[in-house]
């Protein structure tokens, strides 16, 4: 078992907190906030930084799942259904991938059906907070922020088109500078992302109860569980990887295929203005224009029109 002391300053770089536990690796997050003993830290986790009221009725299985015969798998970190049947679901992530949004999307979509059963209404589609948790900057362009919301809105007057279905949130970690220690928001990242100092790190788990339970269940997690944990992730990278690969080969196939469309379509327009200025150049020597003067006017080179008139 994981333990957590702090017997004097000399060690407390290498007990406070074990930082060998990193909290944003994919299984140690599940372990953390995906089992139904950890509802209650889930459910305080979710009204931090969704900043409302959240009562969690079941953590529910967000495994690797086909949408339908041989459609694309997907994988959920947590997903989760409030009392008011409101379905949650997190993702945690370190690799940076451009395409998150679109995936996020995806992920959000299916969870407003996908619990709908034959013969249920759309009326009872339920309604989907989406979040995700990345390790790294995804808007370079917003330097200093680092909650993104989304809703679907009306083109016209920007209103919201339905405040019942659909709610996408994506926290990107920002550097430590930007963060305020005394904000609970801003706090709780820092913990996550692995910003604090020993000190400051020592200071939360006494004085924040979120994360000195976070703290608490983390040090409750067993070898057995680790071990199962990295078995877990490897095979999840090793998917990943496998679709990472899949991805680059399509794009590369499709890069090619429009790079040589337009070199074919380059290499026609050069052919048929060839064969122009030689249509040009013989008419011109019929008319007793001498070859100096035609390749002056067409641009054709003089060895070329001796060959052609020949």
């Amino acid at each position: 078992m994981y333990k957590l002391t702090s017997k004097n300053k000399n060690n407390r770089n290498k007990d406070i907190g074990n930082r060998n536990i990193k909290l944003m690796d994919d299984q140690i997050f599940k372990l953390i906030f995906g089992r139904n003993e950890s509802k209650e830290i889930l459910e305080s986790f979710s009204e931090r930084i969704l900043e409302r009221k959240i009562r969690i009725k079941d953590i529910l299985n967000g495994e690797a799942v086909a949408d339908v015969e041989k459609g694309k798998e997907i994988s959920l970190d947590i997903v989760a259904k409030t009392i008011d049947n409101t379905i949650i679901h997190i993702e945690a992530q370190n690799a940076y991938d451009r395409y998150l949004e679109n995936r996020i999307k995806h992920y959000a979509d299916r969870e407003c059906v996908v619990h709908l059963k034959k013969g249920d209404s759309y009326r009872d589609a339920q309604k989907v907070i989406s979040i995700a948790i990345l390790n790294h900057k995804f808007y370079k362009e917003k330097p200093k922020i680092y909650k993104h919301e989304y809703q679907i809105l009306n083109t016209k007057d920007y209103s919201v088109y339905d405040d019942k279905l659909l709610e996408i949130v994506i926290f990107d970690r920002l550097k430590k500078e930007y963060y305020d220690f005394n904000n609970s928001i801003d706090l709780i990242f820092m913990y996550l992302f692995d910003l604090l100092s020993p000190d400051e790190l020592e200071k939360a788990i006494k004085e924040d109860e979120l994360i000195k339970n976070i703290e608490r269940r983390k040090n409750m997690i067993s070898k057995t569980e680790e071990e199962e944990f990295l078995k877990l992730e490897l095979e999840k990278r090793e998917m990943m990887e496998k679709y990472r690969i899949e991805d680059a080969a399509k794009e590369a196939l499709e890069k090619g295929r429009i790079e040589g469309i337009e070199k074919g379509k380059e290499e026609g327009i050069e052919e048929g203005r060839i064969e122009s200025l030689i249509q040009t150049a013989l008419r011109l020597k019929d008319k007793g224009f001498s070859l100096e003067d035609i390749s002056d006017i067409t641009g054709l080179s003089f060895e070329k029109l001796k060959n052609l008139t020949s």
